[in-house]
């Protein structure tokens, strides 16, 4: 609407006094819900360029948000809104991220990096590491059986590509604890003799030491 600060805040009093936004406060606005179901409809019906406009408004909005208040209540919000972006290369780096699980949108994460990876849109690289998200997931989840195709698949990417040596050791460190949860005490030795060479600082040393202990416990080592 390119609505000037002023221009803003009388659109937001007029829009109140109708019931279909409530105010908390300086800071929070609320659209009743059934304004926002009709407001979602009628978003879908402008077209695809004009969604993507509204998102990627919304994407800076929200961003700046997060740099000035530090207020990480709307950041599931920022995360969907990645999502209808297809904003790949970003999920990929929040795959890894606890909050997310804790949050509850693993599963929308994980499903847009499937989505990529079938529709067969990323470089070697992006896919990678697409792939080690899904990796985590499955294993954060205890899914164990379903990380093993995934992670077989990151290392084929490796014997064509080779990559650096941060790809292969979160490679190795994701065949640790697969292997030691299929009790294959010789493929955790093998990956930890991979990887051990190409690690490059105590910081890395001290995440893959961790794993391979818990992949000895599993072990009963």
């Amino acid at each position: 609407l390119k609505l000037s600060q002023g221009g803003a805040a009388a659109a937001i009093k007029k829009i109140q006094a109708t019931g279909t936004v409530e105010v908390f406060g300086a800071k929070t606005l609320k659209v009743h819900d059934a304004v926002r179901t009709l407001g979602l409809r009628h978003l879908e019906l402008m077209g695809e360029p004009v969604i993507t406009e509204a998102l990627l408004a919304l994407k800076e909005l929200l961003i700046r948000s997060l740099e000035k208040s530090r207020d990480v209540s709307r950041f599931s919000l920022l995360t969907r809104v990645f999502i209808r972006l297809h904003d790949v290369m970003t999920l990929i780096g929040l795959a890894g991220e606890e909050l997310f699980y804790e949050m509850g949108i693993s599963v929308d994460i994980t499903s847009s990096l499937k989505r990529a990876l079938d529709a067969n849109e990323l470089n070697p690289h992006e896919a990678f590491w697409a792939l080690d998200g899904l990796v985590f997931s499955y294993m954060r989840e205890g899914r164990f059986d379903e990380a093993a195709e995934p992670l077989s698949m990151m290392q084929q990417l490796l014997d064509t590509h080779g990559f650096e040596a941060r790809e292969q050791i979160a490679w190795a460190m994701r065949k640790v604890l697969l292997a030691s949860d299929q009790g294959r005490a010789d493929e955790v030795e093998q990956a930890v003799a991979y990887a051990t060479p190409k690690i490059p600082d105590p910081d890395y040393r001290r995440v893959f030491d961790y794993n391979h202990a818990v992949a000895l416990w599993k072990l009963k080592r």
